[in-house]
């Protein structure tokens, strides 16, 4: 994004606080998934949402490549199950995301794009 684009693609002027309550209902709603070290992920439709967990071997079994509906959900259940969003057992959750990507790369269906800015879980 350049001064360019910016002249080119003006938008409507948005309340500041309407603005922050809407990012702050996307991060409480995983639309938004925060990834340890890496970029957050933006997911705002996943077809089929299930209410029960997706098993890891369930995961484990699509050769597609990495964030599929299959594997947000999994993501997802994972983080409500360390508490997400009021009472987050934030190293707990680190590790299990941490082995979630581990395995996905492992399988070769790629991982989190790494965040060059940030080395830490930073949330």
């Amino acid at each position: 994004m350049d001064e360019d684009w910016i002249r080119d693609h003006q938008l409507e002027p948005h309340d500041i606080k309407t603005v922050f309550e809407n990012l702050k209902a996307d991060y409480r709603n995983l639309k938004l998934i925060p990834c340890p070290g890496s970029l957050t992920i933006a997911v705002y439709n996943v077809l089929d949402e299930r209410t029960y967990k997706v098993s890891v071997e369930e995961v484990r079994s699509r050769a597609k490549q990495w964030k599929t509906d299959l594997d947000i959900q999994h993501l997802r259940h994972t983080y409500r199950w360390h508490g997400w969003s009021n009472a987050f057992l934030k190293e707990e959750a680190k590790k299990a995301a941490d082995g979630f990507s581990d395995l996905m790369e492992a399988r070769g269906r790629g991982h989190w794009k790494p965040n060059p800015m940030i080395g830490n879980w930073h949330m």
